[in-house]
């Protein structure tokens, strides 16, 4: 959307999001692409009006709600199933190797002594401070 035009929009009704300050959720978009949609229809449709990314979001609800396409073939449940497994190995795969890469375990030890050591300093010249000024009252 032009940049100039965006601006003019703001300037009409003073916000760009919705009334809640939120993008379109996923079920008012399946619905309104559906035309299941029974109420709201009119702040929806000036809502994607105004962001780019919600009606890019519906383009592509639209898209995997419709109909086939000209010679798009169907997947079948053996081919759908197949891709889902393999899909899951792959997102395991990756969280377990996220879970995987613990701390140095001398990292985690200096640490703990340095923030063990700074507290020592801390609290001995706070007790220095107190006894410092108790002399001189």
């Amino acid at each position: 959307m032009n940049d100039e035009f965006r601006r003019y929009l703001e300037a009409l009704d003073g916000e760009w999001e919705d009334q809640a300050g939120r993008h379109l959720q996923e079920d008012e978009l399946i619905a309104y692409a559906r035309g299941q949609l029974a109420t709201d229809v009119e702040r929806l449709q000036s809502h994607l009006l105004r962001c780019d990314a919600c009606a890019a979001a519906l383009k592509d609800v639209a898209d995997f709600f419709g109909p086939r396409r000209e010679g798009e073939e169907p997947i079948g449940e053996r081919a759908l199933r197949r891709e889902w497994k393999t899909f899951w190995r792959r997102v395991q795969a990756e969280e377990g190797a996220a879970a995987r890469k613990p701390l140095p375990i001398g990292f985690a030890s200096r640490a703990m002594f340095a923030l063990a050591a700074s507290l020592l300093v801390a609290v001995g010249l706070m007790g220095f401070w107190t006894w410092h000024l108790r002399q001189e009252t």
